[in-house]
């Protein structure tokens, strides 16, 4: 199991047994990736993409083509890109991911019976086991799931979950972060993944934020009573921790550290209210939220350099009038061009 750990996307993509379990599962790689996702609960959504992108291939109903064809024409499509890799010097896996993806759709689109399949009216956003919705920079999402659980995306967030929840269980899993709104249900407990850490409720409001990109993940109770279980899987340890209303709980990726203790809650949710709030934050943390919500990239001179920490409140407020006190605090001047913004220092 050791070497799927650090698999990316296009890694899944290319993994013969994984495929081979996609497209033909048997008793055996049942057994197996399912004991593997269970005990690594962080790479689920990157699994459920992988199983969506390869189901892909897979219409038994409409031409006559073994298992064996599907699993050729997929690593065909594979090395072809695979060779443009190759090629390309200045690569990253997006553009992998979209050379297969490009070939796959030219391949499936002109065999004329797979033409009918995929322009009938389906859902192509779910693997048929769970669905996904997703915030994109400078985006919040509002939706219900089945149970009446209300769920608000920050922006560079991801949810997947099932089209319809288990008798035992709700169980979701989160990349950034989210609002939630949970119905109660004393029988089947509402279960949150959001990489190393598991949240356990029956009924309760609170947020949680887990980007990827960032060290901490933090989970925050506004109303009812909440359990947070963390694992490091390098030294099998352990740790569950109940949390209460005003309670917060940090959880340090990187020296697997845990904090408790009791915030503002109103402070870590201002953001579904669309306010930007910065306590004490640094520039270059600043900007990275700025990015995040407003879609835009920064661009800082070399020699521009800010030291100290700043706070503010922004509600409702346009990109323009957040620059505009933050010029001011931190004396900087900036200019906005489309979606880049070029900062210097001011001439104070």
């Amino acid at each position: 199991m050791m070497k799927y750990e650090n698999y990316r996307l296009e890694d899944f993509l290319e993994d013969e047994y994984f495929i081979k379990w996609v497209v033909n599962p048997t008793a055996d790689s049942n057994l197996f990736w399912n004991a593997w996702i269970n005990s690594h609960p962080e790479k689920h959504v990157m699994i459920i993409e992988a199983k969506s992108f390869i189901s892909g291939l897979r219409y038994k109903n409409y031409f006559r083509a073994t298992d064996e064809e599907l699993i050729d024409s997929f690593e065909g499509v594979l090395k072809k890109a695979q060779k443009s890799r190759n090629k390309n010097k200045v690569y990253n896996g997006f553009f992998l991911k979209f050379s297969v993806a490009a070939s796959l759709l030219f391949l499936i689109f002109f065999s004329s019976p797979l033409k009918d399949y995929l322009t009938s009216p389906k859902d192509f956003s779910t693997t048929g086991e769970y669905f996904s919705k997703a915030a994109t920079r400078g985006q919040k999402l509002t939706f219900i799931l089945e149970d009446g659980t209300k769920v608000i995306l920050n922006a560079e967030s991801k949810i997947s979950f099932p089209e319809k929840f288990s008798k035992g269980k709700r169980e979701v899993f989160l990349t950034g972060e989210a609002f939630f709104e949970v119905t109660k249900d004393s029988i089947r407990p509402f279960i949150i993944h959001s990489q190393n850490i598991v949240t356990t409720v029956l009924g309760t409001t609170f947020n949680i934020r887990a980007y990827q990109d960032e060290n901490e993940i933090e989970v925050n109770v506004v109303t009812g009573k909440v359990k947070v279980e963390s694992k490091d899987e390098s030294e099998n340890i352990e740790s569950n921790h109940i949390l209460f209303p005003n309670d917060m709980l940090s959880y340090n990726k990187e020296n697997k550290r845990i904090l408790k203790e009791a915030v503002n809650p109103g402070e870590k949710t201002a953001w579904k209210d669309n306010t930007i709030l910065f306590d004490n934050k640094n520039l270059k943390t600043i900007l990275k939220e700025l990015e995040r919500w407003y879609n835009v990239e920064f661009i800082v001179e070399n020699d521009t350099e800010v030291t100290g920490t700043f706070s503010g409140r922004f509600k409702n407020k346009s990109l323009q009038n957040v620059l505009e006190g933050l010029s001011f605090s931190c004396n900087l001047d900036f200019k906005m061009e489309g979606q880049k913004v070029y900062l210097k220092k001011g001439n104070l």
